[in-house]
């Protein structure tokens, strides 16, 4: 029997058909739910959307970052010199900052509740600004639980409880960089199919002089949950719109989505009664399937 984990959902932003879809779909909550005290309860948050919008306007614009401090720069001299931060954020300039968690702007419709515990019990009730660093900043890269199997000649499986696994990169290697494999004959070449996970910074994305939280959502809430109201940050500023694409689909629909709403969603909603819903969901895996195929071809030369 799949494990039930608890969410919170927000509610109250059109389209209304998404958030009705949503319970009836995806949620264990889905035999139960009564589509007229569902429609009433979006109104009620959307009618607290309007209010916002107007007692809030502006509250995300102008979202600045300060330095991050000096007791710090041992561990932030450590992600500079990090490898994957390089490559991982290297098509659109990037600094480092500390942001205000509330006013970041969210487009992660719900927050795994269930997760979110198990941050906070690592953390502890008051964690020291190293410890924030360092779950904001994993330089050191930790690997979250993984297994994989061979499923079938030319298919393997990758399983994770992490979402954020995923197909990372195909790359063709050459024989120096291959260390204890022998071969069942000589290598002329290697084509290597890299899953993983992302680099896991804390990462904000800022267009139009606002901070759009781009991962690590729950780490984010976790942390805001605890008290702690700013925190460390990889901030990467887009000069131009057309840079949005090299950041991926999610960033775009967000950005125009929200990018004339005077009050968009920002993290402190999901702490908000009236803007939030408490949802429930079957536990999932993250799978990464990846197959291969080799044709054998004489062509004239």
């Amino acid at each position: 029997m799949n494990k039930i984990e608890e969410c919170v959902y927000l509610i109250g932003r059109p389209p209304i058909s998404e958030f009705l879809g949503f319970i009836q779909t995806q949620t264990i909550d889905a035999k139960k739910a009564d589509m007229g005290l569902l429609t009433e309860e979006w109104r009620k948050a959307n009618d607290r959307v309007k209010e916002i919008e107007i007692s809030e306007a502006s509250y995300a614009d102008n979202h600045l970052h300060t330095p991050i401090p000096e007791k710090l720069n041992d561990l932030l001299e450590k992600v500079k010199q990090d490898e994957i931060l390089k490559k991982a954020y290297s098509m659109v300039p990037y600094v480092f900052g500390m942001v205000e968690l509330d006013k970041l702007l969210v487009y992660q419709k719900f927050i795994n509740l269930s997760h979110v515990e198990r941050i906070k019990t690592e953390l502890g009730e008051n964690p020291s600004d190293e410890k924030i660093f360092k779950l904001c900043m994993p330089f050191n890269h930790p690997v979250p639980d993984f297994n994989q199997q061979q499923i079938n000649q030319n298919t393997y499986d990758f399983v994770s409880p992490s979402n954020d696994l995923r197909f990372l990169d195909a790359v063709i290697l050459n024989e120096e960089q291959i260390s204890g494999y022998i071969s069942n004959g000589v290598v002329a070449g290697v084509i290597a199919l890299f899953v993983g996970y992302g680099s896991n910074y804390l990462n904000a994305i800022s267009v139009n002089n606002r901070l759009i939280l781009n991962n690590v959502s729950h780490r984010a809430y976790a942390l805001r949950d605890l008290g702690v109201t700013h925190v460390p940050c990889v901030i990467q500023t887009v000069t131009r719109l057309e840079e949005l694409e090299l950041l991926g689909q999610s960033i775009v629909q967000t950005f125009q989505i929200y990018q004339s709403n005077p009050r968009p969603p920002v993290l402190k909603d999901y702490f908000d009664v009236k803007l939030r819903k408490i949802i429930h969901l079957s536990s999932k895996a993250r799978h990464v399937q990846v197959s291969y195929t080799a044709n054998l071809t004489d062509l004239p030369t």
